[in-house]
């Protein structure tokens, strides 16, 4: 019997999928509400990534639908007094 396996694809967060995240980070975290995501998103919107970072992580999806989020907080390190040093939690 062969095993269809779905193929997901990763992508940076962009303005238009806020939303959609919100929506999804709310059904996987019911203890949270939407109006709490779509805060935490937007404090994320305000910050300016290092270059070539995602401002907010990144997404998984399958055939179009979104199935999953990585949020991520990028700063440089002079913030640490490591100037040449990039973190991300």
């Amino acid at each position: 019997m062969a095993c269809l396996v779905p193929e997901i694809r990763c992508r940076k967060i962009d303005e238009g999928d806020i939303s959609a995240v919100a929506e999804l980070l709310t059904r996987g975290f019911p203890n949270r509400n939407r109006q709490f995501w779509h805060h935490a998103l937007d404090q994320l919107s305000r910050r300016e990534p290092p270059p070539d970072l995602p401002k907010y992580g990144y997404l998984l999806e399958t055939d179009g639908v979104l199935v999953g989020a990585i949020l991520l907080i990028c700063a440089r390190g002079a913030q640490y007094r490591k100037p040449r040093s990039i973190s991300a939690n």
